[in-house]
């Protein structure tokens, strides 16, 4: 039964990579090493490669919207790795505001499909990268609210004075 499970496991694990990364490797005249990801589909200069990734973001973001509008499951699960996707690409064109917003849009699906845990996950990758303080506030909200419903209620009390704290001088 154990050997059943773990190729599953590890199945299931690898299929979350929404794109095949390679990089190239560059190190600055400070010393600092940077990779850039070489995403298929995306050539060019640096600008036009940052400019690209921006469309294809952006793109399956509101893709994304679009199938999450229909509530149904096979569209939910679409719009869920579709927003993924997208966060993943914002990252990558240092867009990490709207890569935030697809995480909370990612969470919100999870809480939809009654998985709180990797609902939880999404909206706490959110607060670290958001600098918006509504989005902020949002997410400690809804942080708040899936352990309101799974416990354990403390950590719910917790996130819930945090976001009323960053809450409470938005409109």
């Amino acid at each position: 039964m154990k050997w059943k499970v773990i190729p599953a496991l590890l199945a299931s694990a690898l299929s979350f990579a929404p794109v095949s990364l390679q990089g190239q490797v560059e190190a600055s005249p400070g010393g600092e090493i940077r990779v850039e990801p070489s995403i298929p589909g995306v050539s060019g200069n640096r600008a036009s490669k940052r400019n690209a990734l921006q469309n294809r973001a952006q793109a399956a973001y509101e893709g994304a919207v679009k199938l999450g509008q229909n509530q149904t499951a096979s569209d939910l699960h679409a719009a869920l790795k579709a927003f993924q996707d997208s966060a993943q690409l914002f990252k990558f064109a240092h867009q990490s505001e709207n890569a935030a917003h697809a995480h909370f849009r990612a969470g919100e699906i999870y809480s939809t499909l009654g998985r709180y845990g990797l609902a939880r996950y999404s909206f706490q990758t959110s607060l670290k990268i958001a600098q918006d303080p509504e989005l902020r506030c949002r997410a400690l909200s809804r942080i708040a609210r899936t352990y309101a419903i799974t416990g354990p209620f403390s950590l719910g009390d917790r996130y819930s004075n945090e976001a009323m704290g960053v809450c409470y001088h938005l409109s």
